[in-house]
């Protein structure tokens, strides 16, 4: 039995390894909800576990991924992407690298690639349709498909993500990266949740990574979360290892009024507008706001659920509840992953309210020599 740690690896991202160990020092990580992670750390060169001094033919090319290691043979991957950038410093020979997660590889293809040759074919036109989950999964389907050279991501049943009536369409002359389209499937009303979540294989004998997509469904009321129990936090007992709570709460979300103006210029502009009266029935003042990445979209009833997914957003001050605990203590990271939910426990504080509160876990963060983190976002329906 070896003490917990965070480890390291660096392959090739097209296949997925063999993946390779690499001490970073510093080293911090984070993984949310559903978008891209983060990666950040350094090493002395003359330490041999970099592939090539060269760093430039790295970028783009490599991937890091960042485990959790129990101490009992148990090795479970937390966050894991593309290298993107590097930075060498000449007086300490030092390399520092920064790896974001996979959902920054589809920013860099666009939606199209499969049908287009060395002429962009204007008029073509790629139609999903079905359940906003299913679409999100046609879409991975295309770009990964287009080439060979792609990367290794393992999708969901598309069948078992329901079934729904709704359609996307996405011309070729609009270029769309896969990544912002996905991201507008997200912002809708009852958008899903989207991961990439890295897990580890064995292939003869070798260490790969795998991403594996996961999404939300009507099930799960468009989340990604356990399928068991909510985890306990309790910060009540010093066995719960748990060295400080910081809660955040933010306005700058806040409107009664959303808009949401779609394709096209001047009059002919399509906008719609989703309304609450929550906030100002409340002693609010009345505040305004505009749903983003909508300049694409014609349909109307597409533009209303943009306008109404960022209404829900803005319809309550925003709660983060970051919770810093020890990498070893309760509950285990490597039975964690963003989206879960948690029953948090509180006594004797002058900001929190006593007793259990059911928390849904955003986004952890970690490093070496640091504790990893919880960051709970809670729309909180009643506390106003």
């Amino acid at each position: 039995m070896t003490s917990p740690r965070y480890r390291c690896y660096h392959g090739d991202l097209v296949t997925g390894g063999p993946l390779t160990e690499v001490d970073l020092v510093a080293m911090t990580w984070t993984a949310p909800c559903t978008g891209a992670g983060t990666i950040r750390g350094s090493f002395p060169l003359s330490s041999g576990e970099w592939p090539t001094n060269h760093a430039d033919s790295t970028v783009g090319k490599r991937c890091l991924v960042v485990t959790y290691d129990d101490g009992n043979g148990n090795e479970v991957a937390i966050e894991g992407g593309p290298i993107w950038r590097t930075s060498y410093d000449y007086s300490t020979a030092t390399l520092t690298i920064a790896a974001f997660g996979l959902w920054t590889y589809f920013d860099h293809r666009k939606l199209l690639a499969r049908v287009l040759s060395s002429l962009v074919e204007e008029s073509r036109t790629l139609t999903f349709a079905g359940s906003l989950a299913q679409i999100a999964v046609d879409i991975v389907t295309e770009v990964v498909a287009a080439f060979p050279q792609s990367v290794p991501v393992i999708l969901p049943d598309r069948d078992s993500l329901g079934t729904g009536p709704h359609e996307r369409n996405y011309p070729a002359h609009e270029l769309g990266n896969a990544g912002e389209r996905l991201k507008q499937l997200t912002e809708v009303i009852d958008g899903p949740e989207i991961q990439f979540a890295p897990t580890l294989v064995d292939v003869s004998g070798k260490k790969f990574v795998r991403w594996i997509m996961r999404t939300g469904t009507e099930a799960t009321q468009s989340m990604v979360t356990q399928n068991g129990p909510d985890h306990v936090l309790d910060v009540r007992p010093v066995r719960a290892g748990v060295h400080n709570i910081e809660v955040e709460t933010d306005g700058t979300m806040l409107a009664d009024r959303t808009f949401a103006a779609g394709r096209g210029a001047g009059e002919g502009r399509p906008v719609e507008l989703a309304v609450s009266d929550f906030l100002v029935s409340r002693g609010w003042p009345a505040l305004d706001a505009e749903a983003r990445s909508t300049d694409t979209v014609s349909e109307r009833s597409t533009l209303q659920s943009h306008a109404a997914g960022r209404q829900q957003v803005g319809s309550r001050p925003l709660r983060t509840t970051t919770v810093h605990w020890e990498r070893d203590g309760a509950p285990d990271i490597a039975s964690v992953r963003p989206g879960d939910w948690c029953a948090l426990t509180v006594q004797d504080d002058w900001h929190i309210p006593d007793g259990e509160t059911r928390q849904r876990i955003v986004q952890m963060s970690g490093g070496n020599g640091a504790n990893a983190a919880f960051v709970s976002y809670a729309m909180q329906e009643g506390a106003l």
